[in-house]
């Protein structure tokens, strides 16, 4: 089962987090055979994505950290409002995926904007 992390991405603004994966036994996991995939969708029923994250590995694998991030024209560009995401890793041997970390996204607005 996926863990749970709601975010809070302010609009306009960089955004990147890292998450470090660890199995029941608390050890990190080794990344070196994964990549990993990101969306956010308005709810779980969505058939379109309404931004899809850049994902990564973070150097070297075997420390199991991962990152997600989006640009400030790609925060800048979702509406303020709730949104549902996911990562999945994805084995590279046998592309068997794996839901990692699911949750709420909540997009908060921009005062300041570019002018």
């Amino acid at each position: 089962m996926a863990a749970k992390c709601n975010l809070t991405i302010d609009q306009g603004t960089t955004f990147t987090h890292r998450f470090i994966l660890k199995n029941v036994s608390n050890v990190v996991i080794d990344l070196s055979d994964y990549s990993i995939r990101s969306q956010i969708r308005y709810n779980y029923y969505s058939t379109d994505a309404i931004e899809t994250f850049t994902a990564y590995v973070v150097s070297p694998a075997t420390n199991g950290i991962i990152e997600i991030s989006l640009s400030d024209t790609e925060t800048a560009a979702i509406k303020a409002d709730r949104y549902v995401y996911d990562i999945e890793l994805i084995n590279i041997d046998d592309d068997t995926v794996y839901r990692v970390i699911q949750g709420i996204i909540t997009i908060s607005p921009e005062v300041t904007k570019d002018t």
